[in-house]
């Protein structure tokens, strides 16, 4: 028919400006322009170093060490407090958390106040699907960047994770970046497909895993005290924050983990949230925080510094 060319002239007209209006959306969100990583044999993967985006108007900022924190010397300076803190996503926070609402940006905050005209510095290490084998790696590259005191952060899942590659999770390389947004949504929807092709370890893998990882940690508490004073905080699910007690698996596996670090004070706050107002964002799923739980948290780990770490005791010359 006469008229056919024109239906599809008119049809791709009309698709081009949906996926012109649809990439101009998503690029608002911050979509096409995300965090890039590096895939490193000894670590697994780490964010690309000297980076900042903004995703949804959060600001997320990377220094010369992978770290979602500022820029840092290697060498603390004199008469500074210095925290290295190691962990996993709960501690890098996502895209739906601005850099300074990070639990780590407000504990160094709070400190400095306690500590007044004595600096203090905390560097957060933490990195969207570490286990102990990537922060084992880091700390064979970098070293503890003379920290007075390292803090472990996880939560119990950490413990079942093996090391991983770039190619095992669901972020852009930094030789590779996206043109366009829809590529990274593309990216993303694709390694979902593969993953839930592939399927979940079955139990006797996740039980093998854990003892593997459990092990791992001990060796990182033990390596960390070699040039530090060592801390772990388990990160309790919203079940169990929210609750006096936690689940079978999530309490077994705490269990597992402080029999084998035993001789490092390990946290694991019971309900430390339960009192909380409902409309608090203190979660933004079953393990991450969002911007309260950053708030309420970051206050939590002062108390433990304050209390359990003689090192900051020291430094405040006996006072807490």
């Amino acid at each position: 028919p006469v008229g056919t060319p024109r239906r599809l002239r008119l049809t791709v007209v009309f698709l081009v400006l949906v996926l012109g209006v649809g990439e101009l959306v998503l690029q608002s969100l911050g979509f096409g322009d995300p965090v890039l990583y590096v895939d490193d044999v000894e670590i697994g993967y780490l964010p690309a170093s000297n980076q900042e985006v903004t995703r949804r108007g959060h600001r997320i900022a990377i220094n010369q060490f992978g770290m979602r924190a500022p820029s840092v010397s290697p060498r603390k300076p004199e008469g500074t407090f210095r925290i290295l803190m190691l962990g996993d996503s709960t501690l890098y926070g996502g895209s739906y958390i601005d850099q300074s609402e990070l639990y780590a940006r407000r504990l160094q905050q709070q400190l400095a106040e306690i500590a007044g005209e004595r600096p203090v510095e905390v560097l957060n290490m933490g990195v969207n699907g570490w286990g102990p084998f990537h922060k084992l790696g880091y700390l064979a590259r970098y070293g503890t960047f003379e920290a007075d005191l390292t803090l472990i952060c996880l939560p119990y899942g950490d413990t079942r994770r093996p090391l991983s590659r770039l190619a095992a999770v669901p972020y852009l390389p930094a030789h590779s970046p996206p043109s366009f947004a829809f590529e990274e949504i593309a990216h993303h929807l694709a390694w979902r497909w593969r993953n839930e092709a592939i399927g979940s370890p079955s139990k006797e893998e996740r039980a093998r895993r854990s003892v593997v990882g459990v092990s791992a940690y001990r060796r990182l508490a033990d390596t960390l005290a070699e040039k530090s004073e060592v801390m772990i905080d388990v990160l309790r699910s919203w079940g169990a924050a929210t609750r006096d007690t936690a689940g079978a698996t999530e309490k077994s596996e705490v269990a597992r983990l402080r029999a084998a670090v035993q001789g490092y004070p390990l946290g694991f706050p019971a309900g430390f949230m339960r009192h909380q107002s409902p409309d608090a964002a203190l979660y933004h799923d079953g393990v991450h925080l969002d911007v309260d739980g950053h708030r309420i948290y970051a206050g939590y780990l002062v108390g433990r510094v304050r209390e359990q770490s003689q090192r900051w005791r020291d430094f405040m010359g006996g006072s807490r």
